[in-house]
């Protein structure tokens, strides 16, 4: 959870909306997340996903000389938190730091909404991404698991 912004995003790209006409690589973007994440979704899936966030203006891209680099979405709001979630970049775009940028400007773009908080899911197997959120000021609140469940078929 956070507070307040540590580390701020770089002045070499900017935080837009992500827009409409986006869709197509965002949506290939939603599915590479996904696939990341181990929780796989189907293009239909992933267009009613993305087209859902962009309605909402809850989906933000990096943007480096016009160019989008990196995706992150909030949501999950309520009356003084919201989640930061579908942190993506391209791998030939990673190692840039440009997720940092990204989540970074859009962290501080909620708490400018008036959130006073913000959280995100990281996975612990990921020292990168945790090192990242750590210096842009989340800090751990708890680690929590994901199962899933499968319906056996009976005859």
């Amino acid at each position: 959870m956070l507070k307040q912004v540590k580390r701020s995003a770089s002045q070499r790209g900017v935080l837009r909306p992500a827009q409409m006409s986006d869709m197509e690589m965002l949506c290939q973007w939603f599915v590479r997340f996904c696939e990341d994440v181990r929780l796989p979704a189907s293009a239909e899936e992933a267009a009613q996903a993305v087209q859902g966030a962009i309605a909402n203006q809850q989906l933000y891209v990096w943007m480096i000389d016009g160019e989008p680099v990196s995706m992150a979405r909030w949501a999950r709001p309520t009356k003084t938190n919201v989640t930061i979630g579908w942190v993506y970049t391209p791998p030939e775009k990673r190692k840039n730091g440009y997720a940092s940028d990204c989540v970074a400007a859009l962290t501080q773009h909620v708490l400018d909404l008036g959130y006073k908080t913000a959280s995100l899911y990281t996975d612990l197997d990921n020292p990168t991404s945790n090192k990242i959120y750590m210096e842009i000021g989340y800090e751990p609140v708890m680690d929590s698991m994901l199962l899933l469940f499968q319906k056996e078929e009976t005859t």
